[in-house]
C-alpha cells in the first residue's frame, strides 16, 4: 500500500470513528429523554390512579346522601299522610 492510501485510511477510519462518538452521545441523550418521558408517564399514571379512587369514593357518598334522602322523604310523606 502506498503512503497516499495509507494516510486516506487512516483518515476515512478518524472520520468513522468520530461519526460512532457523535452517535453514541445522541443515542446516550436520546436515552436520557426516554427514561425522564417514562418518568413522567408512571409519575401521570398514579396520579389518574388516585383520581379515579378519589371519584369512586365520591360517587359511593352520593349514592348514600340520595338514599338517606329517599328514605327520610319516605318517613315524611308517611308522617304526613299518617297525620
Amino acid at each position: 500500500m502506498t503512503e497516499e492510501k495509507v494516510d486516506k485510511t487512516i483518515a476515512l477510519l478518524q472520520e468513522i470513528r468520530d461519526l460512532q462518538s457523535v452517535a453514541l452521545e445522541r443515542q446516550a441523550r436520546l436515552l436520557e429523554i426516554s427514561e425522564k418521558m417514562f418518568e413522567r408517564a408512571d409519575e401521570q399514571y398514579e396520579r389518574a390512579n388516585k383520581l379515579t379512587s378519589k371519584a369512586e369514593a365520591l360517587q359511593d357518598r352520593g349514592l348514600k346522601a340520595i338514599k338517606w334522602v329517599f328514605i327520610l322523604g319516605v318517613v315524611a310523606i308517611a308522617l304526613v299522610v299518617i297525620l
